[in-house]
């Protein structure tokens, strides 16, 4: 059974999320820097970045030196690593640019892990234009959401730095439509685990988000 670790760091407490299974790990955001890495872990072999936001992506070129692993990001958002601007560290007066994305993805993509779990990309723009939730799978049941900052505990991504609102409010559509599919409730939920914040439900969420509540 897959091991979830989260390692919120930095200014903006962007969370670091680790997927731990025999063998391997993968890293979705590498904000936190390689040194809050927990001892005795399997290597890390995927890095995947849910949006391009300086505090999503600030440790991306040294996750890659040490561990050798490509970086995965929406091709809609690839340029915010070569473009500070664009990845918003010109905005909070620290500058900075990152090599190009080693790997791009649609969001149509369904990475396998091991023999039993996987990793869907949901394309959910937004918040960027390249935003995307990752599912995890377990033996084809869905095991956790990471939804980076399209959705929050009671709130969801803004879109006043670049984003759109519009588009996001259809990205939550869809969550909810597949939400109502997949029949979760509160004694069986999906785990949530956001860019920022606390972790949460997807049901719990449709029913006591306010951006949510009115989108099915």
């Amino acid at each position: 059974m897959a091991e979830i670790i989260a390692l919120p760091y930095g200014l903006l407490t962007a969370v670091t999320y680790l997927i731990v299974l025999d063998g391997q790990c993968v890293l979705i955001d590498p904000t936190a820097p390689p040194d809050r890495l927990p001892a005795g872990l399997p290597p890390v072999r995927h890095i995947l970045a849910t949006h391009g936001h300086f505090d999503h992506i600030a440790q991306a070129d040294a996750w890659r030196d040490l561990t050798g692993a490509g970086l995965s990001i929406h091709t809609a958002d690839s340029d915010c690593l070569t473009d500070a601007k664009r990845n918003l560290s010109l905005w909070l007066g620290d500058e900075r640019v990152f090599r190009p994305a080693d790997i791009l993805f649609n969001g149509q993509e369904s990475l396998r892990l091991d023999s039993q779990c996987r990793l869907d990309v949901w394309h959910t723009p937004g918040h960027t234009a390249g935003s995307c939730c990752l599912l995890l799978r377990e033996g084809g049941r869905p095991v956790a959401l990471f939804s980076g900052d399209t959705l929050f505990a009671g709130s969801v991504g803004r879109t006043d730095l670049g984003g759109d609102a519009r588009l996001l409010q259809a990205s939550l559509r869809q969550l909810v439509a597949w939400c109502e599919k997949h029949g979760f409730t509160w004694q069986e939920d999906l785990p949530v685990y956001p860019g920022h914040g606390t972790k949460t439900g997807l049901f719990q969420e449709q029913q006591q988000n306010p951006f949510l509540r009115n989108l099915s």
